[in-house]
């Protein structure tokens, strides 16, 4: 009934040989010696060639084969390049059809229709942290291969390569919607990865409790509202959940097997998944704490828990090779690296300063100011963390940009059964004192840090993108304690119990995505889009200035407002994603337009011989008055946008000609072209 031969080879794609400790040849020693030592100089030259924030190609070629190297050096007798090939291809022969196989396939069908059918509208608008992410694939597109991005308070890089080759090879234009299209695929692929981690989890001592559970866990999520804003909301943040569900299931199977292969895919997973999000970066007390708990109630015997150690020794050097280019970064840059930490422990004041021009500049605080701030921030903690614990089913992120404000991360269904499955899980803790059960709720705590510890900004707790670490631990509860459920009705009332069971949990799920689907596509896109800009209003207005009216990108130009628009999203809608056509102030503007002219080429050159086009605040009379005066035969239009209050104008100037610009020139600024 289940698919126990098949299933768990979905994730086990390599190094699947024995694992206990085996005599080892001669010929055997002499091979790993041989290995190790290449695994310390390519190490080495990775270290040395990805300097400077940037990988370059000798350097990477030096990284994976350190990688490669360490863990042939590690892996289990018997274990060659191939085979994680072979082991692959007979996963793929040996699928067969099963209620668990169609149900996770329905399931992952069913996920990608909820992500995909209101993604171009949900959510509506770009703000300028998509921009920074576009931006960022940008320059990696221009060259600029950074470890890591150290703009807008410091990102993580696999996100910004991702969008980079969408882009170059599969030939998609850097825009809003590429952005959510790949972070839905992200969502989506998580779905049956947190199938296997519940499978997993529960253990191969009772599959078939394993696999309702770990297809309850993908259905659960793939109705979810919170993971639906996740997939859709554009950012590196979706993977997160996914990292985090494809260590759980590893280190599940690595504390009560001690298999040397799931300690490496451990160390792989933790390994790639630095370099995914921030929030990762508590991962490694997970599996320290993993390694603990382990060592205190399975391994009883000398030789049994010096296995344990080995096999811990293994997963940080893996994951160490993995991580040695952003090492090489944390250790080049630590300020930068982490900034995003310190200011939600100590407050941005403390690492930021204005200088005497207004410009906000980067200063190294002192220890004891460290010290200090987070004395004074700490009473702080106790609170957020319980805020935290209230997330699911009580008050949620009051974020507009990534949650419906206050809105509980979980529908009332899922929420309940998460209470329901926590009792339980904790019942199951106590019968059966095992590593993989005990892990379970303490990651889910440790994996609230990220926003818990925001202790200098209290508000911005709790945040559902920082706690989206937690979610595969919770979901897997609420599936646990609907699990139960299932099963008890099935024991009572036998094919017609579990016949109920299964109506019941189609019914729950039903309701829970009509819930969930209100919230994402109707009360979190109404909250977003009162709160954004209509930026792609906007760019249509520039693409269509460009496209259809034959006008230039270098004669189109955003008088700035406070508040008001960022160009560069007006710019990317618009179909250019370097656009740098902002005017800061009207005493500015003719200077800029000289400059535009003057000292630019290509299509952002100003055109005095070509039409302009000038966005402006409807609030802004200043520049209406300017533009009404400088170009007397234009004409402003009004631009009614689908955000109420949030209109613009646009002011459509004919062209000057050469004299007519040195006229304009001289009336403007005393000083001459340069």
């Amino acid at each position: 009934m289940g698919c126990s031969s098949a299933c768990p080879r979905w994730a086990a794609l390599s190094l699947r040989p024995k694992l206990r400790f085996e005599p080892l040849s001669m010929s055997s020693v002499t091979w790993r010696i041989f290995t190790a030592v290449g695994a310390a100089v390519t190490g080495i030259l990775a270290w040395t060639l990805n300097g400077n924030n940037l990988f370059t190609l000798e350097g990477v070629i030096m990284w994976f084969a350190c990688i490669f190297l360490t863990i042939w050096t590690v892996a289990p007798s018997g274990w060659t390049p191939l085979t994680p090939f072979t082991k692959l291809l007979d996963a793929i022969f040996s699928l067969r059809l099963s209620w668990v196989f169609i149900a996770v396939v329905a399931i992952t069908l069913f996920g990608a229709y909820f992500r995909f059918s209101g993604l171009v509208s949900t959510p509506p608008e770009m703000t300028s942290d998509h921009v920074e992410k576009l931006l960022d694939a940008n320059r990696v597109l221009n060259g600029e291969t950074n470890v890591f991005f150290a703009n807008n308070h410091g990102r993580d890089a696999i996100q910004f390569y991702l969008l980079a080759f969408s882009a170059r090879f599969l030939g998609q234009e850097l825009n809003f919607m590429l952005l959510k299209t790949l972070t839905a695929i992200e969502g989506i692929i998580t779905l049956p990865v947190l199938f296997w981690m519940g499978r997993e989890v529960i253990g191969r001592d009772n599959r078939k409790l394993g696999n309702l559970v770990g297809v309850l866990v993908a259905a659960l999520v793939a109705v979810s509202y919170w993971h639906g804003v996740l997939s859709s909301l554009g950012l590196r943040i979706v993977l997160t959940p996914l990292f985090v569900a494809l260590l759980v299931g590893f280190m599940a199977r690595a504390l009560r097997e001690s298999r040397r292969a799931d300690w490496i895919a451990a160390g792989l997973t933790l390994g790639v998944g630095l370099y995914a999000y921030q929030a990762i970066r508590m991962l490694p007390v997970v599996v320290v704490l993993g390694f603990l708990i382990a060592l205190i109630f399975k391994y009883r015997t000398l030789t049994v828990r010096r296995e344990l150690v080995v096999n811990f020794i293994v997963l940080v050097i893996v994951s160490f090779s993995v991580f040695i280019p952003l090492f090489r970064y944390s250790v080049d840059f630590p300020e930068d690296f982490w900034r995003r930490t310190s200011g939600r422990l100590f407050g941005d004041d403390l690492t930021q300063q204005t200088d005497e021009n207004g410009n906000l500049v980067m200063r190294v605080p002192s220890l004891q100011e460290r010290i200090d701030a987070f004395n004074q921030n700490f009473p702080a903690l106790l609170s957020n963390i319980r805020n935290s614990v209230l997330m699911y089913n009580w008050k949620g992120d009051i974020a507009w940009f990534q949650n419906a404000p206050m809105h509980p991360a979980m529908d009332i269904i899922t929420g309940g059964l998460l209470i329901i499955g926590t009792a339980a899980w904790i019942t199951r803790m106590l019968k059966r004192r095992d590593a993989g059960d005990w892990v379970i709720l303490p990651m889910i705590l440790i994996m609230m840090l990220p926003s818990a510890l925001s202790i200098a900004y209290p508000q911005e707790n709790p945040s559902a993108t920082r706690m989206s670490g937690t979610l595969p631990g919770v979901y897997l509860l609420a599936a646990f304690g609907l699990a139960l459920i299932v099963r008890t009705l099935s024991r009572l009332a036998g094919r017609f119990g579990t016949l109920i069971g299964a109506v019941a949990v189609l019914g729950l799920l039903l309701f829970a995505f009509s819930a969930n689907q209100f919230t994402l596509f109707t009360e979190y896109r109404e909250f977003y889009l009162l709160n954004s800009l209509p930026h792609h209003e906007g760019g249509e207005v520039l693409r269509g200035f460009v496209g259809q009216q034959g006008g230039r990108y270098g004669n189109a130009f955003i008088l700035s407002s406070p508040y008001w628009w960022d160009h560069r999203a007006v710019g990317i809608e618009g179909g250019r994603v370097d656009f740098p056509n902002t005017i800061l102030s009207i005493g500015e503007a003719a200077g800029y337009l000289r400059d535009a002219q003057a000292q630019r080429s290509g299509e952002y050159q100003f055109d005095p011989n070509s039409p302009a086009i000038f966005f402006y605040n409807t609030a802004n009379i200043e520049a209406e008055d300017w533009l009404e005066t400088n170009f007397p035969d234009g004409f402003w239009q009004l631009y009614q946008t689908s955000i109420p209050g949030k209109d613009f104008k646009v002011y459509w100037a004919p062209a000057l000609g050469d004299e007519g610009f040195v006229d304009f020139l001289e009336q403007n600024i005393a000083a001459p072209p340069q």
